[in-house]
């Protein structure tokens, strides 16, 4: 569940020491003393909606992405395996720049960023998934915030998923659009 906008706020201010976290790729969570748990334990894709996997994993691998980025959790290829799993193959991702990037190239960039941004905080706000009628695939639409001392960078962003029952998270991100937004002006 994500936490009211005051209080990631006061936990940003706070240091959390990497060596005090542990995440367990097996089962998709990272726990920290002080911090809220991110899970996305081995979601039973056979009861849930993918429009409410979709929604879960939204949150929980930003989450995980602020650990990331902050160095908070290890930096192993199975910490990793986080973002390796729930990532289709192909993959890919258009950024505020309208440049298009690979699977390949962005896992390489993202496990090299890791510690790079230790003050930085990701939101996610007004999320909404929509499915086909067959539940096999999603789009999400939601405001990306990415919030690092003073500086606040707002993405909209548009992502599509596609249903995979083996997968732990019950779905992967086939592709993700990402464009710079200005915060005061209500789209969604």
């Amino acid at each position: 569940m994500p936490l009211a906008h005051a209080q990631r706020q006061q936990q940003a201010t706070r240091p959390y020491p990497a060596t005090r976290c542990t995440f367990s790729p097996a089962l998709a969570f990272a726990s920290c003393p002080g911090r809220p748990l991110i899970s996305n334990v081995r979601v039973h894709a056979h009861r849930m909606k993918i429009t409410e996997m979709v929604a879960q994993e939204v949150q929980n691998l930003h989450q995980f992405f602020e650990l990331w980025f902050n160095g908070v959790v290890s930096k192993t290829a199975d910490t990793f395996t986080r973002v390796t799993s729930a990532w289709s193959e192909p993959f890919t991702l258009v950024d505020p720049t309208n440049q298009i990037h690979t699977s390949a190239s962005l896992l390489s960039d993202t496990f090299d960023f890791h510690g790079s941004f230790p003050n930085l905080l990701i939101q996610i706000h007004k999320l909404s998934v929509s499915a086909t009628d067959d539940y096999s695939v999603a789009v999400a639409l939601y405001e990306e915030r990415h919030i690092n001392g003073n500086e606040t960078e707002v993405r909209l962003c548009s992502a599509t998923f596609v249903r995979q029952e083996i997968s732990s998270h019950g779905t992967k991100w086939l592709h993700i659009h990402e464009s710079s937004h200005v915060p005061h002006i209500n789209v969604l």
